[in-house]
């Protein structure tokens, strides 16, 4: 009897471990339009990205408008190209800190070579922010394919991906983890037996 319990103590973690990941892909594909249930609206019907599609390539769109306006607004001190800029000089100011106190280069040099590699690290962000990446998206009409992609990508198309893809080896990890869990947990069970 106590093995049996620990073989069905097994399978519970296994099983909610896979209702998990069920449960992650029925609420972003599941179902396709508005269930109601005697005249009521089913909440989260119909599935998350069949809901949210439209908007999803709204937000992309305005991120991008966001990017391109900040990368040609130099004034602007507050965007996001100016804080990755920012954020560049200052990871490479704090990684070059060891430069300085290591003692093996003269202190007035190495502080002269702290701020001209963080500078030049600052101005590289700089110019594939500002510069490149404008470029690329203009040169490769990156518009273009994400308006053709709103118009042509299909949920369904998604979804026969995800389960392809995604949730059959989110699957086969959720397996083995909560298989691991259940083991632990039936060892335990066990050892309370014995004990």
């Amino acid at each position: 009897m106590i093995a049996l319990k620990a073989l069905i103590l097994l399978l519970a973690n296994i099983g909610i471990g896979c209702f998990y990941v069920w449960l992650i892909m029925a609420f972003l594909f599941l179902p396709r339009r508005r269930l109601r249930v005697f005249g009521k609206l089913v909440p989260f019907t119909p599935g998350y990205l069949w809901r949210k599609k439209v908007w999803l390539f709204h937000l992309v769109n305005r991120y991008i408008d966001d990017f391109l306006y900040a990368a040609v607004n130099e004034e602007d001190t507050e965007s996001v190209v100016c804080a990755w800029e920012q954020r560049a000089w200052k990871a490479t100011w704090e990684r070059l800190a060891t430069l300085e106190q290591s003692g093996k280069i003269p202190a007035p040099v190495a502080r002269g070579l702290r701020r001209f590699i963080s500078q030049l690290a600052y101005e590289l962000t700089r110019q594939a922010l500002r510069n490149l990446v404008p470029y690329l998206m203009e040169h490769y009409k990156a518009r273009s394919w994400l308006d053709l992609a709103e118009q042509k990508l299909d949920v369904a198309v998604v979804m026969a991906y995800a389960q392809r893809y995604v949730f059959k080896y989110l699957y086969l990890f959720m397996l083995a983890l909560c298989g691991l869990i259940g083991l632990f947990n039936v060892v335990v069970y066990l050892l309370l037996q014995l004990f």
